[in-house]
């Protein structure tokens, strides 16, 4: 159909004039479909414990030639598409996170406290400050 718009012959023939309407709606009627079933192929990805890179490399990628399909005849349909993909992607991707975030937080612990370590300066009458104290050069001399 690119030679129909690029040949300077074939761009005025009549016959073209006459299929044009028809070819129209042909695009039209596959873009739909196309829309339709990428638009299935993204809803999988909102079911619950999806594999999401399986879906992605198993379904997605097979089908890119249609999304490059609709982003050259029907760019509406094309950026719908997308957003679509990407609002889907984007929920799932912060859903991950928090969840990832959360379990940081579950692990995340006191590694040592001021009784743990060696050479804290304590200024209270702790333990440790009283047997500093015994070995003073006053107390031993």
């Amino acid at each position: 159909l690119k030679f129909l718009t690029q040949d300077p012959t074939a761009r005025n023939s009549k016959s073209r004039k006459e299929l044009e309407p028809a070819f129209n709606k042909l695009r039209i009627k596959a873009a739909s479909r196309v829309r339709e079933f990428v638009m299935q192929k993204i809803y999988t990805l909102k079911r619950p414990k999806t594999n999401v890179q399986i879906v992605q490399q198993g379904n997605l990628l097979k089908y890119k030639s249609f999304v490059g399909f609709l982003r050259e005849h029907v760019p509406e349909m094309y950026h719908e598409v997308r957003s679509e993909y990407m609002g889907v992607m984007s929920r799932i991707l912060a859903s991950h996170f928090k969840l990832y975030i959360a379990s940081m937080e579950r692990m995340q612990m006191t590694i040592a406290s001021e009784g743990d370590v060696l050479g804290v300066h304590h200024t209270d009458n702790s333990a440790v400050s009283m047997i500093s104290g015994l070995f003073s050069k006053a107390a031993l001399g």
